[in-house]
């Protein structure tokens, strides 16, 4: 038992299920919001390490170096999830969700147009 506090219980029904979130904050809708920024830096964190960029596996120590490398792949997450918003995909059949995340979608493209032989990169070069 917590001494001197209230808590609040709030539960939100979503098409994957069933959301409760106990808080100290007095206002529901305060309580949701701060949850669902929460929930998008998750992902973010997945995109980072399992699900897309494997940064978990870097053996860097420095703090500079690892900063520089989180730079990168935040711009790189960035690119990939607005290539995917430009992207067709299937949708689940019991709900009507996309079956792959904006970023799976930019990645899969990424992967399957700029990893080929047969493309030319344009880059122009700066004439000063």
């Amino acid at each position: 038992m917590i001494p001197n506090s209230n808590l609040v219980v709030v539960g939100k029904k979503t098409k994957e299920g069933n959301v409760v979130i106990c808080s100290n904050v007095q206002k529901s809708e305060k309580i949701l919001k701060t949850h669902r920024k929460r929930w998008d830096i998750e992902r973010c964190f997945k995109n980072m390490k399992s699900q897309g960029f494997n940064l978990e596996n870097t053996h860097m120590t420095s703090l500079a170096r690892l900063l520089k490398l989180m730079t990168v792949v935040s711009v790189a997450i960035l690119m990939a999830s607005l290539l995917g918003l430009q992207q067709k995909c299937p949708f689940k059949k019991t709900v009507k969700t996309p079956l792959y995340s904006y970023f799976i979608r930019g990645l899969r493209w990424l992967k399957n147009n700029l990893l080929t032989p047969d493309i030319v990169l344009y880059i122009p070069t700066y004439k000063g």
